[in-house]
């Protein structure tokens, strides 16, 4: 009977001790790194796999606010791309491909600005802007 019952924790143990080794770690990671991350909203296991692809927290919560994927960031970003530029390009309807030749081709994505109406008031007329106002007769 003690042999069973040493036999079933030994591979409770193990069991355990495989479950906890396979669990993404902050390992490799400086305090900072880590509260960075965190602060990004991700988890170990995402930090590990933005990191190891070449991303600093920052840029991959640009990416992820962005709504790009880390397979998507990870493209665009090998062609010099960062979060905003990549998200200007794609809001005008390019993918990767037409915006890096656009880019080469010295073009930037067009953004609409406000009407002028909304961005500076019209100017008036001075004879309309004050009424005009009594001077006394020089003696």
């Amino acid at each position: 009977m003690r042999a069973y019952i040493v036999k079933g924790l030994s591979i409770a143990m193990l069991l355990l001790l495989t479950a906890c080794s396979s669990t993404p770690t902050w390992e490799g990671m400086s305090e900072r790194e880590i509260a960075d991350w965190k602060g990004g909203g991700f988890d170990a296991e995402n930090a590990q796999q933005w990191k190891a692809d070449g991303f600093t927290a920052e840029q991959a919560d640009g990416w992820v606010k962005a709504k790009f994927s880390k397979d998507e960031a990870k493209q665009w970003s090998a062609e010099s791309f960062n979060a905003e530029e990549a998200t200007n390009w794609k809001q005008e309807g390019f993918d990767l491909d037409a915006a890096k030749e656009s880019r080469e081709q010295g073009l930037a994505p067009v953004k609409e600005d406000a009407p002028a109406a909304e961005v500076a008031p019209a100017t008036v007329p001075a004879a309309e802007a004050a009424p005009a106002t009594e001077t006394a007769p020089a003696s």
